[in-house]
């Protein structure tokens, strides 16, 4: 007679799968990700649990689950029809703020009943059981494909989408990105500990002789105060005003706003026209980097950002970056809500997620469907969407 198999060693062999997820488990305890190993180790042993101790007793539907079933299948054929509608009309009416919310909650519901729907499905047809075993196993092999592409391309975070159109028209709206790790040999400028402690959102201002002092930048207080004497001269000459954060330069002038397709001038707006350090131009990277901004910036309440690296600036292990929306008037340590009495930081290395290595279009809208219930102001970020500053 055959020894009787173990019921964990039968498991495993009928679930062959969950040994690559316990691969990747051990490697992420092995390099000590905390996060990705706790992730998926909680799930796998949440997996175990419902496949070791939840009854596989499938029960026989009632009467009304029955008719409820079939309810719910009627409408999910309806619900794919709603929801490429809704995206063709997301995509037509996308420069409106408020049809964009509208669509955007729309596709986010109706792909929240899909998923309900086929789950209510499968718990009739397999049993509790089943059906929670199998969304556990299609988290885990969410999860662990993403940690094994973070893997491969150096990151924690290797997917993300564009959610506003700062960068237009580099990136649009919507498009999903892939990114990889900023290398950590990538160009800088070393500093001296007191150059590099000056570069803050202090701005100091010169015009005809006269110097100034602003949080964030000129440009931003004058948003908020347009009708001060010193905001209508910089209105009418704005080329004759430095704004200086240290040895860093923000030289202003005047941009044009060329509307997609026709190419036609929008508008003529001030904007920065060149960054400078100890006087020396400073060429914008190729790199586009998405960072999460400091907790309590102004720009932390959007989410994560995407913006180009201007310049790198290390001193001994620091490093702070100074990035820029291409299709933003200022830098974003520039930006500072006088409202509110709030800005944003120079930010390090640790807070960069990555950098842009491919962008797919269009699949970073279910980044915006899944988010705009939760954060309508994702939504509504529709501002200089259809025009981008002429290069």
């Amino acid at each position: 007679m055959g020894s009787k198999e173990s019921p964990y060693i039968s498991l495993l062999r009928e679930n062959y799968e969950f040994a690559l997820f316990a691969v990747l488990i051990i490697y992420t305890f092995a390099t000590a990700d905390t996060f990705a190993f706790g992730a998926l180790a909680g799930m796998g042993l949440l997996w175990l649990l419902l496949s070791r101790f939840l009854s596989g007793i499938k029960k026989s539907p009632t009467e009304s689950e029955k008719k409820l079933a079939a309810t719910l299948s009627k409408y999910k054929r309806i619900s794919y029809y709603v929801l490429a509608g809704a995206f063709v009309l997301f995509l037509l009416l996308k420069s409106s703020a408020m049809l964009s919310l509208l669509f955007l909650v729309l596709i986010g519901l109706t792909m929240f009943f899909i998923v309900l729907a086929e789950s209510f499905a499968g718990y009739l047809e397999g049993g509790l059981k089943s059906e929670l075993r199998e969304i556990v196993l299609a988290i885990l092999w969410a999860l662990s494909i993403w940690f094994l592409i973070g893997l491969l391309l150096g990151t924690k975070v290797p997917f993300n989408g564009v959610v506003s159109c700062s960068m237009v028209p580099t990136l649009e709206r919507g498009d999903l990105l892939i990114l990889k790790a900023d290398q950590t040999d990538a160009p800088s400028i070393a500093l001296s500990k007191e150059d590099f402690d000056t570069i803050t959102p202090a701005a100091t201002v010169t015009h005809s002789g006269n110097s100034y002092s602003f949080n964030g930048s000129i440009f931003s207080y004058c948003v908020a105060h347009p009708t001060e004497r010193l905001c209508v001269e910089f209105s009418n000459d704005a080329s004759g005003f430095a704004e200086h954060h240290g040895k860093l330069e923000f030289a202003y002038g005047y941009c044009e706003r060329i509307a997609k397709g026709s190419n036609s001038l929008v508008s003529r707006e001030i904007c920065v026209k060149e960054i400078k350090f100890g006087g020396q131009a400073l060429i914008p990277t190729q790199d586009i980097a998405v960072y999460e901004p400091h907790k309590g910036d102004l720009f932390s309440y959007s989410g994560d950002i995407v913006h180009r690296i201007v310049a790198r600036f290390s001193y001994a292990n620091e490093t702070k970056y100074i990035t820029k929306g291409d299709n933003n008037p200022i830098a974003d340590m520039q930006v500072y809500d006088y409202s509110r009495s709030i800005g944003n930081s120079p930010f390090g290395s640790e807070r960069v997620k990555g950098v842009v290595a491919l962008k797919l279009p269009y699949l970073g809208f279910f980044k915006l469907a899944l988010s705009s219930p939760l954060n309508p102001s994702i939504a509504l970020a529709v501002e200089n969407c259809e025009s981008y500053y002429r290069q």
